[in-house]
């Protein structure tokens, strides 16, 4: 089978790896927090960084790709795959993934209102899916309180995000990750 020219290069997948390295690091130390002690489901977002940066330094296919890949492998390394912390988790990522890219679309939004745009979909996405499994919407009573913390935790890591990018363009990756390889 010949290889082919289409995906992303080596340059753009070192970068992909690095980010899903970083991203499943950044949700093994969250995990260690006892945040979700005091609030049960809330988590401060940290590996939401790396998908944020990735739509400011990568092409929205290849983000999608960082954040499938880290939460499909958190759910091996921890021994969770398949059972309903990943389906949670998925739906969580992919709602706030989802989010974020169309809202990054918007000249208007700086990567912390984005952040805050993705932090109120994840938590709504992550409820659903345990409406979902508990085939009740009784749920649903607890996603105001969600919402009242997604805004410290989207300003957390808006705010983080948007130091790391504009790091990462001073260095001049912005430019070799978007541009032909």
């Amino acid at each position: 089978m010949p290889f082919s020219n289409e995906g992303p290069g080596p340059r753009k997948l070192v970068m992909m790896s690095l980010m899903v390295a970083l991203s499943m690091g950044l949700h093994f130390v969250e995990s260690t927090l006892s945040l979700s002690l005091a609030v049960p489901g809330v988590k401060l977002g940290l590996a939401n960084i790396v998908t944020l940066i990735c739509l400011y330094i990568l092409a929205p296919k290849e983000t999608l790709m960082v954040v499938l890949l880290r939460v499909v492998m958190v759910g091996l390394v921890s021994g969770q795959f398949f059972m309903p912390v990943f389906w949670i988790s998925l739906t969580g990522a992919l709602a706030s993934f989802l989010m974020m890219a169309l809202a990054k679309k918007s000249a208007r939004l700086t990567p912390v209102g984005v952040s805050l745009l993705g932090a109120a979909a994840h938590n709504t996405g992550q409820l659903a899916m345990v409406a979902f499994l508990i085939g009740s919407l009784k749920v649903a009573y607890y996603w105001p309180w969600l919402m009242l913390w997604a805004i410290p935790m989207g300003l957390l890591t808006g705010f983080s995000a948007k130091v790391a990018i504009k790091a990462l363009r001073n260095t001049g990756v912005n430019v070799t990750m978007n541009g032909k390889e």
